[in-house]
């Protein structure tokens, strides 16, 4: 099973998978048929966006990501979905400083927060509560510390999270190399910090000082946690 959903998914492991499925779920409160608008904040290769699309028919996104060789990638992922996303390559903490895009029923955001500073992170979530319609649901997913292997993975290339799979695919080689790029370059693309260690607590609080309602931790499983606040 796990070796299928990587090679369904590319730039995911079985662990994100469940979790992106976990975070459609939980916007039940929507209908199949409404109008939703979603932003992701580092939407790596568009593989959440596209299953959000997909989910809701009728509805529009606005891709968020650092680099413009990720940004590429994430295009032609979405292709098919060109007249309903829009793009945005930008740095993460510096949220304020986006072009104007409007507002948003739901945010996403998958293994963000280990790429910014304490400070940056309040900066983040409070952006992002102010880019929120009321009711406006912010539903990110992050690692809560570092996994063993995770520092290595990173410094030598090696593919720890996926189950040990290997892979041909010229555009998900593609896709690790340019990351593991802005990972060993990250002051050059605007991340003050690498792989800080946000607690749970620490993600908590900043969402409740953003002034967030029904903070909760929905998921948690191994080093792994998504947790969702409401405007």
């Amino acid at each position: 099973m796990r070796e299928k959903v990587f090679l369904k998914t590319g730039h995911l492991n079985w662990l994100n998978q469940l979790f992106f499925d976990a975070s459609l779920n939980m916007l039940s409160k929507y209908e199949k048929n409404q109008e939703i608008r979603l932003l992701d904040i580092g939407c790596g290769n568009g593989e959440y966006v596209k299953m959000f699309l997909k989910k809701f028919p009728k509805s529009n996104a606005v891709c968020v990501e650092g680099m413009d060789s990720h940004m590429k990638i994430t295009k032609n992922n979405l292709s098919r979905y060109s007249k309903r996303v829009k793009y945005v390559t930008n740095s993460f903490e510096g949220i304020n400083k986006w072009p104007k895009i409007g507002k948003f029923d739901v945010v996403a955001a998958f293994n963000v927060f280990h790429f910014i500073s304490q400070e940056d992170l309040l900066k983040l979530v409070k952006g992002v509560y102010k880019l929120l319609n009321k009711k406006g649901v912010f539903i990110p997913k992050q690692i809560t510390q570092i996994e063993e292997g995770f520092e290595e993975y990173y410094s030598s290339g090696s593919n720890l999270y996926y189950e040990s799979q290997k892979t041909k695919d010229k555009k998900i080689l593609e896709y690790e190399r340019e990351y593991l790029k802005l990972i060993k370059s990250g002051e050059k693309f605007g991340f003050k910090t690498n792989h800080i260690r946000h607690t749970e607590a620490n993600l908590l609080r900043a969402f409740s000082k953003a002034g967030f309602k029904n903070v909760e931790t929905t998921i948690k499983l191994y080093n792994h946690l998504m947790i969702m606040g409401i405007k």
